[in-house]
């Protein structure tokens, strides 16, 4: 009996149609997507770290592919126990991730205006030149000023508003300001 040979049949993956006709992949399980932004957010601090030693074009190519990246890793999780063991890992530094994330664009933020870097040399971290912080301050110590004058102002009218109010009182009713005279008033 001849034996013929068929291709297997194709893998079953749900797709999900969109408005316009075209199929997109299915969507991500829970688990995936916030394994995916823990490791983000943990592995968030490393392009920083590149560009502390200098390594700026390594820190724009981690910092371009570190969400595929993570994406891709947490999906690896999910069949190798390994993987998943590093990704729970990630979650006992994740607390700290934040606090070391900020540190880090601080003394980043301090190397732009010690003129050691360029702003643009971490894109994503917020950091802007000197000149503009310089800029920024000036203007919070000018508005606060002209806002303690305006203070100021104000209540030099409210006092005016309340002597010429106790005058007109006075005027209107001079009995009673003989009573608010004697009391010295």
């Amino acid at each position: 009996m001849p034996v013929t040979v068929t291709a297997p049949p194709p893998k079953k993956t749900a797709r999900v149609t969109t408005a316009s006709g075209a199929t997109a992949p299915p969507a991500l399980p829970k688990r995936v997507q916030e394994n995916a932004a823990q490791i983000l957010e943990s592995a968030s601090m490393l392009p920083a770290g590149l560009i502390m030693f200098r390594r700026f074009a390594d820190a724009g190519a981690l910092s371009r592919e570190l969400p595929g990246l993570s994406l891709e890793t947490a999906k690896l999780a999910e069949s190798n126990p390994k993987v998943m063991e590093f990704v729970q890992k990630l979650s006992t530094v994740s607390p700290y991730a934040g606090f070391i994330t900020i540190g880090m664009r601080l003394g980043m933020q301090f190397m732009v205006n010690a003129g050691r870097i360029e702003p643009s040399a971490m894109p994503g971290m917020g950091l802007v030149s000197k000149e503009t912080l310089e800029a920024q301050v000036q203007a919070g110590i000018a508005k606060a000023e002209a806002e303690a004058i305006q203070l100021r102002i104000d209540a030099m009218n409210e006092k005016a508003e309340a002597e010429r109010m106790y005058a007109e009182l006075k005027a209107a009713n001079p009995d009673y300001a003989d009573q608010l005279e004697s009391m010295g008033l």
